[in-house]
């Protein structure tokens, strides 16, 4: 028996091993299969990704609210649609997780252990379901591509030049409309057509003697209709603000909540209070203007009025809001009206020249003022205007600048009168609410091409009234893949983009960097994001803002935005951040939000976050597909090791406590911008306040640099160099378009420098700054496209090779000790088109400017040449230029040899004469000068009301410009 019952054991035990090992084969065979088939999915999840965004483009909706699950008055186009803006909806989450996966498996395919690719290949496998499944639904609810919406001509042209990456794209340059010295508050519609009877009226207003609390006077006006510009054209009015011997600019931030002190901080600096001197004492006994732009709410009122309480009888405070509950706390009110037809139709004309002329089309030939138009495009426009809710008869109120500038700009893409009435088709009959007028707005939307809605779209990421620096957008577009390859360079690519929108209208121009005339600093108005592109934003682009007021979040969110947000709060835990791809703050950084768990991010901007701790960062480099990482103005003064980080593209930390970069900088391949240190303007104000170097990032994480590292870098700087070896290995990034360096005073480093620069021949653009800058005339050979020179330190006097560089456009100089020999020199350069001249830059007591020299220069900067006495500009020199500025140079002449000659310049537009102490019979030479000019410039003049720090920031952002960025480094 006990034999009988072993072989039954026996039996069954190999019964049960046999069935295991037939499991376990059909476990192995099928994960062989699985495993096998990771590259055949990732081929087929590609290609229907491929269709899925072809798809997107052919289907974007005519009506932008309804594909943002926004309101609509029941259109026909959105009802047929609806269903299919669902399916679309749905097609983008898809398509989002579609490119994550291709994301994580071109990892796992590179390097990724047997466990990855196991995850990855379940993963393809259930996308490959979802697939089937949405198009098995399409087929259930009836959505089909032949229901689309049709692109019109210009969407057809550019969805065809999308797939054609070796097309030409076309250049388009902003024509800036204002150029103020202080740029807080500069909306992008603002001209004066329309509203001169309005700033008389509020300057009548303002000038009337009132007590207490009357002598607040409060602008109010529906969104768009131009309150803050009216304003700016008060604020600017040479004539009015003589009766003030102070004034002061300050827009409410919306982004964040304003740390303690800030509203004083900001009056402070601009009426230029003494140090030691209390605000409230000033304000009683200056008279001070005071405009406090965008006042949103009763409490944010409360908290400003207890910082002016105390303004003078003669003093006056101007406030803008659009909020009528609060004009009553505000004591006087001025109602801004929209404006009436004849103007709005001389508003939309003088957009439309206005751009036209930079196109050079015949547009211009016309004297637009008097309505001299070809009858049929005058007929066109003033259907528009009607369909604008602006009949032809009496003035119904509806006149709004902002969605007639916005409608020009589209109507100035619009090449046929098809297209053109294709647009007033879009308008809406009548404007009587919001809600058309945002329709009027939204219209420009709908004529955007594919690739440029994705751009303005994700403006949305930064709030009302937040200045966005033209290259941290670019750079961020970039990183979001939302930039096409082309034959030229991706950032000029992106230039052209935001070019476009600027000059459609769909963002606003706020700060001008007038040494090249471009626009490099933008915002987006409060009526425009939160009616328009936040409700699109949200759904298309998943877009999830959290900050105080913030409802649960949604289940997918690809774009957290967090704001107004204390460090401390908790509610941070509830967001799923595993799908989310760009995280931005604004204001505090809450404790633990960058963790592992963002592992797809791709754009992580902290920039002038609060409070930012070193400890902070110390997960980043767990974020294998990080592309841009932002820490320009914070307070970190160490980093992490990135050495992980091999999608990295662009590291910025300038303007932080950073002196020593981590190991493993220059393993990263993709990484083709780094900029550290301080900027030129910051680093000018703290040598002259005698500070050390301690802000300035050393260069010495390049002393392992080989061959083989760092093969995409393209800008780098400001970095300090101390060592020769160090100088010598910057010749080994033979990619480098930008160069900035800073050296110390120790024999050798310049020698070595010099020999790589002489090895950098894709350089463009050039600073060098040090004590003595004597080495650079042992350049032998300087790179052939260098387009741009920025120098501070002794000199002397310039290089010989300077001479033969035919491409060179702008010069700057600082501290270089030059003389009238050198001047020469400059002005026989071809093509220099900027020269500035700072403090010590030149010596003499006399510069002229002789005959036949500088024949294409457009712009000149003087500034802080204590020793100048007399400029002298003789006839043929400078028949290009446009601007001139002398500022702070107090020795110079109060007579017309102060400054003589500006009769020889036929292109002058602005002549700028400030701080150069008590000139008046120097002004009035100026003033009968430029009188005499057939088109008068404008002329500006007076005493300063910033304190010389704000001064030395106002002018030199402006100026300090590399190939279209207000700083060398951006």
């Amino acid at each position: 028996m006990e034999a009988v019952a072993v072989t039954i054991a026996v039996n069954a035990a190999k019964t049960v091993l046999e069935r295991l090992l037939g499991m376990a084969e059909n476990a192995v065979t099928k994960e062989r299969a699985l495993l096998r088939g990771v590259e055949g999915n990732v081929r087929f999840i590609r290609d229907e990704l491929e269709m899925m965004r072809s798809f997107l483009k052919s289907s974007t909706a005519a009506c932008p609210y309804a594909a943002a699950g926004g309101w609509c008055d029941g259109c026909g186009n959105c009802r047929r649609s609806a269903v299919r803006n669902t399916w679309a909806r749905l097609l983008r989450g898809l398509a989002y997780d579609i490119e994550d996966c291709l994301l994580d498996a071109d990892l796992v395919l590179e390097g990724g252990n047997l466990a990855d690719r196991h995850r990855l290949a379940k993963r393809i496998l259930g996308l490959r379901d979802r697939v089937e499944a949405h198009k098995e639904r399409s087929q259930m609810y009836g959505v089909f591509l032949d229901g689309a919406h049709r692109p019109t001509p210009t969407e057809q042209q550019h969805l065809q030049h999308d797939d054609d990456d070796t097309r030409p794209l076309l250049s388009c340059e902003h024509n800036p409309h204002t150029d103020d010295e202080d740029d807080d508050g500069n909306d992008w519609w603002e001209v004066v057509i329309g509203r001169d009877d309005d700033k008389k009226a509020l300057i009548k207003r303002v000038k009337k003697k009132n007590a207490g609390n009357n002598k607040v006077v409060s602008v109010r006006g529906m969104p768009g209709v131009g309150k803050t510009s009216l304003a700016r054209m008060m604020y600017n009015d040479a004539k009015f603000i003589r009766r003030f011997d102070c004034r002061a600019w300050v827009t409410v931030p919306h982004h964040h909540t304003p740390p303690i002190g800030y509203f004083e901080r900001r009056l402070r600096e601009q009426l230029g209070v003494d140090d030691g001197r209390d605000v409230s004492a000033w304000l009683r006994e200056k008279k001070c203007l005071v405009v406090v732009d965008d006042v949103s709410s009763p409490e944010e009122w409360q908290h400003i009025w207890q910082c002016l309480a105390a303004i003078g009888e003669d003093g006056r405070i101007v406030v803008t809001t659009r909020q009528k509950d609060l004009v009553r706390r505000c004591g006087c009110e001025y109602e801004l009206k929209p404006l009436a037809r004849k103007e709005s139709l001389k508003l939309l004309f003088h957009k439309l020249v206005m751009i036209l002329v930079s196109y050079f089309v015949f547009f211009v030939h016309f004297k637009v003022y008097k309505n001299e138009l070809p009858n049929n495009t005058k007929g066109q426009a003033n259907h528009i205007l009607r369909r604008l809710g602006l009949p032809l008869g009496e003035y119904n109120g509806r006149g709004l600048p902002l969605a007639i500038v916005t409608t020009g700009g589209e109507l100035i893409s619009s090449k046929t009168s098809k297209e053109w009435m294709n647009l007033v088709n879009h308008l809406g009959s009548e404007l009587n609410s919001d809600r058309d007028i945002i329709r009027a707005i939204s219209s420009g939307y709908d004529g955007l091409p594919y690739h440029l809605k994705s751009c303005f779209l994700y403006m949305s990421i930064f709030p009302k009234n937040h200045v966005i620096r033209c290259t941290r957008l670019l750079r961020r577009w970039i990183a979001e893949g939302y930039i096409a390859k082309h034959d030229m360079a991706i950032e000029k690519v992106g230039r052209m983009y935001y070019n476009e929108l600027i000059n459609r209208c769909m963002i606003q121009p706020s700060k001008k960097a007038r040494s090249s005339m471009a626009v490099e600093h933008c915002r987006v108005h409060g009526l425009v994001l939160h009616k328009v592109i936040l409700p699109m934003s949200i759904v298309e682009n998943q877009l999830f803002i959290m900050d105080n007021h913030c409802r649960d979040p949604q289940d997918d969110i690809r774009h957290l935005v967090v704001t107004r947000w204390k460090r401390h709060g908790h509610n941070i835990r509830k967001i799923d951040l595993t799908l989310v791809r760009s995280l931005t703050v604004f204001g505090e950084c809450p404790l633990s939000l960058i963790t592992p768990k963002l592992r797809l991010l791709r754009v992580l901007d902290l920039e002038d976050t609060i409070d930012l701790e070193n400890d902070d960062l110390k997960d980043i480099g767990e974020l294998p597909h990080l592309r841009y990482l932002g820490l320009r103005g914070t307070n970190i003064s160490k980093l992490p090791s990135l050495k992980k980080l091999k999608c990295l593209e662009i590291l910025d930390v300038q303007n932080t406590k950073l002196t020593q970069l981590p190991d493993g900088i220059t393993s990263l391949e993709k990484l083709c911008g780094l900029t550290v240190g301080v900027n030129f303007v910051q680093d000018l104000v703290d040598n002259m306040a005698e500070n050390n170097n301690a802000e300035k990032c050393s260069g010495n994480f390049l002393e392992t640099l080989t061959d083989d590292r760092l093969p995409s870098l393209q800008v780098l700087g400001v970095v300090y160099i101390a060592d020769g070896k160090v100088a010598r290995k910057i010749g080994q990034l033979t990619s480098l378009r930008k160069l900035g360096v800073d050296l110390a005073t120790s024999k050798g480093i310049g020698m070595e420098l010099c020999h790589s620069i002489e090895r950098l021949v894709q350089l463009e653009r050039l600073e060098v700054r040090s004590k003595s800058l004597e080495f650079l005339k042992g350049i032998d050979r300087p790179p052939p496209k260098l387009v741009s020179l920025r120098l501070c330190g002794n000199l002397g006097k310039l290089p010989r090779w300077m001479s033969p560089l035919n491409d060179l456009a702008k010069v700057k100089l600082l501290r270089t000790q030059l003389e009238q020999y050198d001047i020469d020199v400059l002005g026989n350069l071809p093509n220099l088109k900027l020269l500035g001249l700072w403090e010590e830059s030149f010596r003499d007591e006399s510069m002229c400017f002789r005959g036949g020299n500088f024949q294409k220069l457009k712009v000149l900067y003087i500034e802080g040449l204590e020793k100048i006495e007399t400029i002298r500009i003789e006839d043929g020199t400078l028949p290009m230029l446009e601007k001139l500025w002398v500022k702070k140079c107090l020795a110079l002449s109060d007579s017309k040899e102060g400054l003589r000659g500006v009769q020889f310049l036929p292109s002058l537009n602005e002549t700028v004469v400030t701080s150069c102490g008590e000139k008046p019979h120097l002004v009035v030479a100026l003033r009968r000068k430029i009188s005499s000019f057939a088109i008068r410039p404008k002329f500006i003049t007076g005493k300063s009301i910033a304190t010389w720090k704000q001064r030395m920031r106002n002018s030199f952002s402006r100026f300090i410009t590399w190939n279209n960025t207000t700083t060398f480094f951006m």
